[in-house]
């Protein structure tokens, strides 16, 4: 490899770090309280050094919507394809269980949804993702039945809500996703949106 291709590798690895240190920063001290400098002697790098790689607190939320929308994207994928929507929504309903009650998963959504309410940018940087999968679950509610509802984008929040709502509760709970939470998120969503979806759950197949 070139010296330039050796600093190129070299540059990413180091952004990854500072980018992996800033977020352990947010989940153990709050965003507010995790300063620059704080990240920075964390990280073992200078403030110059780590002003290079992200200007500001809020470059790292924006840097963390573009990871968090690879991430999101298989979600979107699936729900998707092919096979019969009932199936598709069952399924996106326990892997989006698991992806949702990871524990820095549901602490991080916290200090970022605060951080948005303060920040239009961080708000716009995560906006088109959250888009996204409602758009892909309005497209598979809209195949079981709900054709004629005038909300079906409305009951694809309210189940994205109810999703990440349970996810918080069983994370703030010390809960683990179990066969009966999957069953549970299942019975909760058909009874929101008016489906039948009480046929015997999947098995989680994670779609990450």
């Amino acid at each position: 490899m070139t010296d330039r291709t050796n600093r190129q590798i070299e540059t990413g690895k180091r952004r990854r770090h500072i980018l992996e240190t800033a977020v352990r920063a947010f989940l153990e001290l709050g965003y507010q309280r995790a300063g620059i400098r704080e990240i920075a002697n964390r990280a073992g790098v200078s403030l110059g050094n780590l002003y290079n790689h992200f200007p500001s607190k809020e470059a790292v939320l924006i840097e963390i919507a573009r990871i968090e929308a690879l991430e999101v994207a298989p979600f979107v994928i699936a729900l998707q394809g092919e096979s019969p929507a009932i199936e598709r929504l069952k399924a996106f309903l326990e892997n989006y269980l698991h992806y949702a009650a990871e524990q820095d998963n549901v602490l991080l959504a916290v200090e970022i949804l605060a951080e948005a309410v303060r920040t239009p940018a961080v708000s716009e940087a995560f906006a088109p993702t959250r888009l996204n999968l409602i758009s892909a679950l309005s497209s598979c509610l809209t195949e079981l039945c709900l054709s004629n509802e005038t909300d079906v984008t409305d009951k694809a929040r309210l189940v994205l809500d109810m999703i990440e709502a349970h996810a918080r509760h069983l994370v703030f709970s010390g809960k683990q996703v179990s066969e009966g939470e999957r069953a549970t998120i299942i019975e909760m969503v058909g009874t929101g949106v008016g489906v039948d979806l009480r046929h015997k759950a999947l098995g989680a197949n994670n779609s990450r």
